[in-house]
């Protein structure tokens, strides 16, 4: 309800707004978008048992296809709108194909960039078993994760249904080649 209510209202005040002021919203949208679902992703890291979750590739599977279909479900309402938005802003479809590519490559990205980070792991008391320090590998993953969310918005920055597709298709191989 949460995602669908910003949604709406994102779109009706996108509406009033001229070209030059849509292309920074619709950015930001993007990017406000995207580090939402990445930082929720990324924290159920923190929670997962790992016995659980080393012992069977099985769970890694389906707890990975989960997170996909809930991140999906999630921003289904950002997708309608900006594809709502094509008619009278047609780089809006690129967003849209972003944002698809986004629920599909996230889920999996945000594990591994979590492992990478180092992510402490919570305890019984939801307190960390070890505090998250500062240091130029968590510098050089945020970065990355900077650098994944750019790329990923590459269809709305150069407007292409071509290149929107090949996103598409291609995070639609990259999350079957990490569920299969």
């Amino acid at each position: 309800p949460m995602s669908a209510g910003s949604a709406f209202a994102f779109y009706m005040a996108a509406r009033s707004l001229d070209p030059a002021r849509l292309i920074a919203a619709n950015a930001f949208a993007y990017y406000f978008l995207f580090f939402t679902l990445y930082a929720g992703l990324a924290g159920t890291l923190s929670r997962e048992r790992l016995w659980l979750s080393l012992s069977s590739d099985e769970y890694f599977k389906y707890r990975m296809t989960a997170r996909t279909i809930l991140s999906l479900i999630a921003i289904a309402p950002w997708i309608a709108v900006f594809i709502a938005e094509y008619p009278r802003f047609p780089p809006a479809l690129g967003l849209a194909a972003s944002t698809v590519s986004a629920a599909l490559i996230l889920p999996v990205f945000s594990w591994i960039s979590g492992v990478f980070i180092e992510m402490p792991k919570m305890k019984d008391l939801d307190l960390p078993a070890l505090i998250q320090k500062f240091s130029i590998k968590n510098i050089v993953s945020y970065i990355t994760i900077l650098a994944v969310a750019s790329a990923l918005a590459t269809p709305y920055i150069i407007p292409s249904w071509r290149l929107s597709a090949i996103e598409v298709a291609v995070a639609a191989a990259s999350f079957l080649l990490a569920v299969r």
